[in-house]
Parts: C-alpha cells; sequence; structure tokens
C-alpha cells in the first residue's frame, strides 16, 4: 500500500498556488502597460517632418460600399499610408449619411488627438470626371501633390480648374430657382445649415470653391477648430432632413471654410497647378490651363476607362493633352460646362458681373452685394 506523505501534498499545493498568482500579477502588468502605451499615444506631442518633401501623412478614402476597388493604392509612389473607410459599414462610421462627409468627419473626430501631419481626403474611385487629370486618373494626382506647399498653405483643394465651383457657387443669402435641383436645394439650405455649423459667424454673401471634396490639409490646419465643432458638424449630418447628395453638395463648398479659407477661394489656375502640383509654364486663362482637363458631358466615366470610351458621347480620347487646342471627342452629346455656364448666365442677367477672388481676396472692384437681389 502506497504511503501518504502530507508534507509533500502541502508544498506542491503551495508551488501551485505561488505559480498562479505570479501568472495573474504578470497579466494584470502586461493589461496595464498596454493600457497605458495607448493612452500614452493619444498624448504625444505634435512634431514637423525634418523633411517637408516627405512628411508623415495618411490618405483617408471614403467608398461608398465594400465592394469598391481601391486596389488603385498599390499604384501609387512613396511613401503613402492609407485608410479605405465604407459609408455601408457601421464599423467605419456611426451613419451612412452624406456621402463622403460623414467618413471625413468621423476620421478626424476619431483621430482628433493623433493625426499625421498632411491628412488627404479623396473618394473611392480610380477613375471619376472631377479628378483634376487628362484621363480622369486619382493616381497622378497624389503622385504629382507638392507638399511643402501644403505645409506652407495649411489647405490645398485637389482640384485647380474653376469649372464647376468657381468663381461663385452659392449665394446662400439670396437662393434663386435655377440650375441643377441638388445645386438649388443646397443654395437654399446652406445658410440654415451653416447658423447650425458656424453659430458665431455671418452667413456670407457669395460662396465660391473648386468642386468635388478632395483636399490635403496639415494637422494644425484641422486642429486650429475644437474638436466640439467637428462633432457638431457630424451631428448636423445626423440630423439633417435634407437628402445625402443635397447635404453632401451643402458640404463640398464648406469645407475650404472649415479648414479657414475665405468664402471665395479660388487661386488662378496657373498658379495652383504649378504651385501644387508643379505643372508649371503652361497656357492658362484665369480658371484653366491648357492640356490639364476637359469637363466631360456627364458623371459616369465609361465602363473598362481609359481602355475603352474614348472618343465616345463627349468623352476625350485618352492623349489628347499631348496635343494642342480642344481634344478629339467624337459625337458630343449636350455639354454639362455649357449647362453650368447657363446656370451661372441666370445669375448674370441684369446683373454686374460675379465677383472673381484671386486666392481668397476681392478684387477692389468687387462687391459682395452684387447679387444681394433678386438672385
Amino acid at each position: 500500500m502506497p504511503r501518504f506523505y502530507p508534507k509533500r501534498c502541502l508544498a506542491g499545493l503551495l508551488l501551485l498556488f505561488l505559480a498562479y498568482a505570479v501568472y495573474r500579477n504578470f497579466a494584470q502588468l502586461e493589461e496595464r502597460v498596454h493600457v497605458n502605451i495607448d493612452h500614452l499615444k493619444g498624448l504625444a506631442p505634435s512634431f514637423h517632418s525634418v523633411d517637408a518633401e516627405h512628411p508623415d501623412k495618411e490618405l483617408v478614402i471614403a467608398t461608398r460600399s465594400t465592394d469598391d476597388d481601391t486596389s488603385w493604392v498599390y499604384a501609387l509612389g512613396g511613401d503613402w499610408q492609407w485608410k479605405v473607410y465604407a459609408a455601408d459599414q457601421l464599423g467605419d462610421v456611426p451613419v451612412d449619411k452624406g456621402l463622403e462627409n460623414i467618413v471625413y468627419l468621423s476620421y478626424i473626430i476619431d483621430n482628433y488627438n493623433h493625426l499625421p501631419e498632411i491628412v488627404v481626403f479623396t473618394h473611392g474611385k480610380r477613375y471619376e470626371w472631377f479628378h483634376d487629370d487628362p484621363i480622369y486618373d486619382i493616381v497622378p494626382v497624389l503622385d504629382n501633390l507638392r507638399f511643402p506647399h501644403v505645409f506652407s498653405t495649411g489647405y490645398v483643394p485637389l482640384r485647380c480648374t474653376w469649372t464647376p465651383g468657381c468663381p461663385a457657387e452659392i449665394f446662400p443669402r439670396s437662393p434663386i430657382s435655377k440650375g441643377p435641383a441638388v445645386r438649388k436645394l443646397a443654395e437654399k439650405h446652406y445658410a440654415r445649415a451653416w447658423s447650425t455649423i458656424f453659430p458665431d459667424q455671418p452667413v456670407p454673401a457669395v460662396v465660391g470653391a473648386t468642386s468635388s471634396s478632395q483636399f490635403a490639409v496639415t494637422r494644425e490646419r484641422i486642429k486650429s477648430r475644437k474638436l466640439e465643432e467637428y462633432q457638431r458638424m457630424r451631428r448636423w449630418l445626423y440630423d439633417t432632413r435634407l437628402k445625402d447628395h443635397v447635404s453632401a453638395k451643402i458640404m463640398e463648398y464648406m469645407w475650404h471654410i472649415i479648414m479657414q479659407m475665405p468664402s471665395v477661394y479660388c487661386p488662378p489656375a496657373d498658379k495652383c497647378y504649378c504651385n501644387v502640383f508643379g505643372h508649371c509654364n503652361i497656357t492658362c486663362s484665369l480658371g484653366n490651363c491648357e492640356g490639364r482637363y476637359f469637363l466631360p458631358p456627364q458623371a459616369d466615366v465609361p465602363q473598362d476607362w481609359p481602355n475603352l470610351g474614348g472618343g465616345k458621347d463627349g468623352w476625350p480620347v485618352p492623349g489628347w493633352n499631348k496635343g494642342k487646342g480642344e481634344p478629339k471627342t467624337g459625337d458630343k452629346k449636350e455639354s454639362v460646362e455649357e449647362k453650368i455656364e447657363n446656370d451661372k448666365a441666370d445669375h448674370d442677367d441684369g446683373k454686374k458681373k460675379i465677383p472673381v477672388a484671386v486666392q481668397g481676396e476681392w478684387k477692389p472692384e468687387a462687391q459682395e452685394d452684387q447679387h444681394s437681389s433678386g438672385s
């Protein structure tokens, strides 16, 4: 019959207890260390990169769906970091409202205390009619972006051509019933949205900026507004009964103001292309430069573009910019550009010329009240 050794059993139990206690204390210590590290990440001070050509930067991509193809990010040169948000993915955004704007605001709110030096906000598709590139490709737009200029300016739109949006797009104090339905509704409700988003600032008479809500901005410029202000903007998107395209249109012509630019911010096209993208010494008018952008006749890029669709239905033939003059487009449908110009002509009917702003400053002959009546 085996002998029983109570002292040995007691020693074994004590050893097991001590091992468990050590393990538990270590696990708790590890948990506390991780919590403290995460907390310190949010409190880390911000420093400018020594090399402004290669800043700490992040690309925020707003897609409509998790099915959208964003593989184009791998074609980018340089050392980009990126985050892809899908508006239909509630883990990415709290609610699917306001199109890309709910993504932009959610990113700013969630990362306010640990932003990179530069944030670039874009839509999700590689080819879109509003990408400021001869074949509407976002990749060369981002590859050519000059970060020292972003640092010096604080806020830079990714579009230089003036049509649509400049020199004046929205007349909040005197809305009209002309133009596309979305523009009319955005103009009608702009002043009320402004009063919610900027409760202590007067509603501007005129708002103008290059279109499409894609821009680069510095951390300092984002943080020039308090976190509570961005939360108030997102709350407005939550609460508004306006349809998404209307609320998005309002935000489209508010982002430059949110980032502390004047209500009319329309840099001359030649300076913009040179400073922002390095396209210098090209022939330009005030709002457009030769060979840089052609406004297509419709919003939907042809299927399999740019391999197919060029020269049809008003779309330019890829490579058109290597020659001079107008692009070859084949049979042309009614031009979106003509529609936009006709809409602006409605404003000018019987009135003075729309005021022009250069780098956000009014020219001497321009007066804000030029559209104060009947527009």
